[in-house]
């Protein structure tokens, strides 16, 4: 049984005492999916964000269907998942941005390394 902490349970909590809210949902992201689509204009995660939700099988390396069905939540609203090394979507031109004046030169690598203080918002190098 997945602990608190991971996202399944998360969902299954607000499918039970919030249902509008569930039925109003048009994605489910993490924070760095989130980040990402809006980078890309693409809902992609990678296996190690899609690890830590409770309804990935790194078995079949696949969304677990009879999780999301036990929960009430369609695969449809999930993000692709990326192969390893595959690039997560091309980053928008500067000016497409939704906050296109922003003073950094944004990149969209598969994994966001976080930011190096709270008054940066610049990515660190890759790692």
């Amino acid at each position: 049984m997945p602990g608190p902490s991971f996202t399944v349970t998360k969902w299954a909590w607000l499918a039970e005492h919030e249902p509008d809210a569930v039925r109003a949902t048009a994605a489910v992201r993490l924070p760095h999916d989130y980040l990402t689509e809006r980078l890309t204009g693409e809902g992609t995660t990678d296996r190690g964000d899609a690890s830590g939700t409770g309804w990935w099988a790194s078995g079949t390396e696949r969304y677990d269907e009879e999780v999301l069905a036990h929960v009430g939540l369609d695969p449809a609203l999930l993000p692709r998942i990326a192969r390893p090394g595959e690039v997560a979507g091309t980053v928008h031109a500067r000016d497409e941005l939704p906050f296109s004046r922003a003073r950094w030169s944004p990149r969209a690598p598969a994994t966001m390394p976080p930011p190096r203080s709270a008054s940066d918002c610049a990515p660190a190098p890759p790692y």
